[in-house]
């Protein structure tokens, strides 16, 4: 319960900050890292107890890592489709399902994530 409320106000406050960068295709690109990090990482630590139903095998990060990596990657694109972990917390946290205006918080990278398992 808390965890979500904190989790929805992160991304309310990410999404505005990164609505102002909307041109920088850098800032725009670590951000949907970012974004991919911080939710698998929410997944993995706030809900132990269910993980099973969230697939979260290194493979299945790596394929989602490559689509990062690339240089088309664009907020256009509809990721939550490719990733199920995301589409939940969008679902869960009652949030508008555009997941690129999500995070902003610096990490090395969405490759962390397949330690956090």
């Amino acid at each position: 319960g808390q965890q979500l409320m904190d989790l929805e106000h992160k991304l309310t406050i990410a999404k505005e900050e990164l609505e102002k960068a909307a041109l920088d295709k850098e800032s725009q690109l670590k951000a949907l890292k970012d974004t991919v990090h911080i939710c698998f990482s929410a997944v993995l630590h706030n809900q132990p107890t269910s993980s099973h139903r969230f697939p979260a095998t290194p493979t299945h990060l790596f394929r989602y890592s490559s689509l990062v990596n690339s240089s088309i990657v664009t907020f256009q694109q509809p990721h939550a489709k490719d990733i199920p972990k995301v589409q939940r917390i969008i679902t869960a946290s009652k949030s508008p399902a555009n997941i690129g205006v999500m995070r902003r918080k610096s990490s090395p990278g969405v490759k962390d994530c397949q330690m956090e398992k």
